[in-house]
């Protein structure tokens, strides 16, 4: 009893000194659990109750059996999943849709709890197929309070990743990795240092208007904007921030010019670092797919 009570205290102990992922290394004894005190989905009190769905259920019990990690061979099973679960201050387990929108919060500005200051761990398994959908489906009923609409002719076969602009704009982004390996294999003969990297980071951006029109399209973010609105593209290495600036660098580095999303210029290095980042944030074609159903659910339009 007493090696078992120290083993426990142990496990506890481990879990509020860091942060780091907490897996079993052997299936637990029939009267101890990975985490002892920690408060699942039906504890008393449980201030996140309203957000609860059959997945944090199944990470719970999950958490409770030990979550015996899985051979290799099953990583690339059907279903495998392996899942980030964050417990607050006071035991309880946050709700996936509960973290989920304290992102969504944090890109907006608001002051609300960083992830990071969570106790977290990871819970691995072969999630049914029907919690596995009910999730998809509330995570896009949740994106889309804080995202722009998508647009139908987007929602039906999003085809990239996607910034949902206001005023309805998009731009698609799509990966050109093979193209720009067999680029580089036709120049030089062979794949050097550091090509590997660049092909990864190799794009197509294309710019539609609000009716799925195309606009432009170019291999730079920067200059499908200014090649739209007719402006000279600045020198210097340019990107866009996460806050939606376009930033350009001079030889050393430093930032030389800063430009809005819109392309007004930007006096001096300062930059709206409070302003909702969600529509200069890039969204997967499954999140946006799941976004454009729950918004035709609650709309009543035709999925099609």
């Amino acid at each position: 009893m007493g090696s078992t009570l120290r083993r426990t205290c142990l496990l506890l102990a481990t879990m509020l000194a860091c942060s780091q992922p907490a897996l079993a290394q052997a299936a637990p004894e029939a009267e101890s659990s990975m985490i002892p005190l920690l408060k699942g989905p039906d504890s008393p009190g449980n201030p996140w109750f309203a957000d609860y769905l059959a997945i944090d259920h199944w990470a719970y019990e999950k958490l409770q059996s030990g979550n015996i990690p899985y051979m290799m061979g099953q990583y690339n099973e059907p279903g495998f999943t392996s899942l980030t679960v964050y417990v607050d201050n006071n035991g309880y387990m946050l709700p996936q849709l509960s973290a989920r929108r304290l992102l969504h919060q944090q890109m907006r500005g608001e002051q609300v709890p960083e992830l990071d200051s969570f106790v977290n761990m990871r819970v691995q398994g072969i999630i049914p197929p029907a919690i596995s959908r009910e999730l998809e489906l509330q995570h896009g009923e949740l994106d889309r309070q804080y995202q722009q609409p998508v647009p139908h002719w987007l929602g039906r076969d999003p085809g990239g990743d996607a910034l949902l602009l206001p005023a309805g704009y998009v731009v698609l982004r799509n990966s050109r990795l093979h193209e720009m390996l067999e680029e580089l294999l036709a120049s030089q003969g062979e794949l050097r240092d550091g090509d590997l990297k660049r092909a990864t980071e190799a794009y197509e951006y294309r710019m539609y208007d609000p009716a799925g029109q195309l606009l432009a399209r170019d291999s730079s973010l920067p200059a499908l904007f200014f090649g739209l609105a007719g402006l000279e593209l600045p020198p210097g290495d340019g990107q866009m921030t996460e806050y939606g600036y376009f930033v350009f660098l001079d030889e050393s580095g430093a930032p030389a010019r800063i430009y809005d999303y819109d392309l007004s210029p930007v006096a001096g290095s300062w930059m709206d670092t409070a302003r909702d980042r969600h529509p200069f944030t890039f969204i997967k074609p499954a999140e946006l797919r799941m976004m454009f159903i729950a918004q035709s659910v609650n709309s009543q339009a035709p999925l099609e």
